[in-house]
């Protein structure tokens, strides 16, 4: 009787905290404008169904990952043939070029594709565009809660989207940076508003809440766990403003990363689990490739991908893979030698930093347990989520002796968050950390998925 209600249990405090601060606040959301809701449920309708168009045509049979390989082929696409960008083409060509190739794919593989959708994604696209008209006439107080947004990642999306690629890397504020991130969010305001002049609207990046819950939605699991995760992610996410702010409400890094992390990351490592049959192939390269250039997102996720498709590489032992998975590095290092001006650096950690690692004895323990402190301090509700996601993971190792791959890599990212504030960052504010721990959240939402299954 209890395993049978178990699923419902764990929501239940989410949800009350989440309606009694809805109560308190005369059933307002501050941090959420319901106009941008409602033109984001518009887009991400449209790429739902560039989503299904693209997962007939490739046969991958999963909608999250369809719509991640449509997002990054733009950058892909644009930073392959960086050459071309640094004497006549501009974002705006590419943003075209890109449009033009993948309505290409879905000419060849037209007997795929059902007829009904082409007409939604008219229908859809067409809403979105007439939504996003009477959008730019309205006035939204956006409110920022991290410099980060005003220092890099507005600034550098509106370089892209107003320049070009190669311009904002030979600008870059932060040099050697990947700008993959930047770009993704220039290519959601072009396909919603394609003004000259770019500015952020949380209209652009809300629909990551949509996404998350399509991922969610998407995983092969029975519909009470599903419900459960749902309502949890829902309670935690838009009752905060600062995780909003940090997972769908602004420019962050947090708010790309996060999903097109997850997804990936997942499709490597536990695709029977997301997955309806095996994905072909010839595309299974093609999406190791997309998943390599994820190493122009930021720390930690540009090395813990690549760790992945290392790993990958060992247990399958097939050279295409690695070739595969690290075609990005190979083009990212002929740029900077024959295209972009300047050194070959790393922007996320540098050589000066890293030489200032002495040893393992001279960490700094007590930034470690001040980090837990200001995590705890600064969000009880997602630490109470946490601490479930611990005690059902202690339960099932002891019952199983094993831990799933996901676990493994969100406790890899730990370590690395820790090790870093103990030694290269002891002297960064360590208030920070938060956002590292927490970079992926859905794949937490996978992990707990993945436990509460077991139970």
């Amino acid at each position: 009787m209890i395993k049978s209600k178990i699923y419902y249990l764990f929501p239940l405090p989410f949800i009350y905290n989440f309606f009694n601060n809805f109560l308190n606040n005369n059933l307002k959301i501050e941090h959420i404008d319901t106009y941008s809701i409602i033109l984001t449920f518009a887009y991400f309708a449209f790429l739902l169904t560039i989503g299904h168009l693209i997962s007939d045509s490739l046969e991958i049979n999963n909608l999250s990952l369809s719509i991640g390989l449509f997002l990054m082929s733009f950058f892909i696409g644009n930073f392959f043939t960086l050459y071309f960008d640094k004497f006549f083409l501009s974002f705006h060509n590419y943003f075209y070029l890109t449009i033009v190739l993948w309505i290409f794919v879905f000419l060849i593989n037209y007997k795929k594709i059902n007829i009904n959708k082409l007409f939604t994604l008219f229908i859809t696209f067409l809403i979105t565009k007439l939504l996003s008209n009477n959008y730019s006439n309205m006035s939204f107080q956006h409110k920022e809660l991290s410099t980060d947004t005003t220092f890099f990642w507005t600034p550098m999306s509106k370089m892209i989207y107003e320049n070009s690629l190669f311009y904002s890397l030979e600008n870059n504020i932060i040099s050697g940076y990947g700008l993959l991130i930047n770009y993704i969010h220039a290519v959601n305001f072009k396909l919603i508003f394609d003004s000259e002049v770019f500015s952020y609207s949380p209209a652009t990046t809300n629909v990551f809440l949509f996404l998350g819950l399509l991922f969610i939605y998407e995983l092969r699991v029975k519909k009470p766990i599903k419900l459960s995760a749902s309502l949890i992610y829902v309670s935690i996410l838009v009752n905060s403003d600062w995780l909003s702010f940090l997972f769908f409400n602004s420019t962050m890094g947090e708010v790309i990363t996060n999903y097109l992390f997850t997804i990936f990351f997942l499709f490597i490592f536990e695709s029977k689990t997301i997955f309806k049959d095996n994905i072909q192939l010839r595309n299974r390269y093609l999406v190791l490739t997309f998943s390599g250039f994820l190493y122009f997102s930021k720390p930690f996720v540009s090395y813990l991908i690549l760790i992945a498709i290392f790993i990958l590489f060992i247990i399958e032992k097939d050279i295409r893979i690695l070739f595969s998975g690290f075609f990005g590095l190979l083009i990212n290092f002929l740029n900077y030698r024959f295209v972009i001006s300047g050194n070959i650096q790393d922007g996320y950690l540098n050589s000066s930093e890293i030489s200032s690692i002495n040893s393992l004895a001279n960490l700094n323990f007590d930034n470690i347990f001040t980090i837990f402190k200001n995590f705890y301090i600064l969000d009880k509700v997602t630490s109470l989520f946490i601490f479930f996601l611990l005690v059902i993971l202690i339960f099932n190792f002891i019952k199983f002796r094993s831990l799933s791959k996901s676990t493994l890599i969100i406790f890899l990212n730990l370590v690395l968050v820790f090790y870093l504030y103990s030694s290269i960052w002891e002297s960064k504010e360590l208030e920070s950390a938060y956002r590292y721990i927490l970079t992926f959240i859905n794949l937490y939402f996978f992990v707990y998925i993945d436990e509460v299954k077991k139970l």
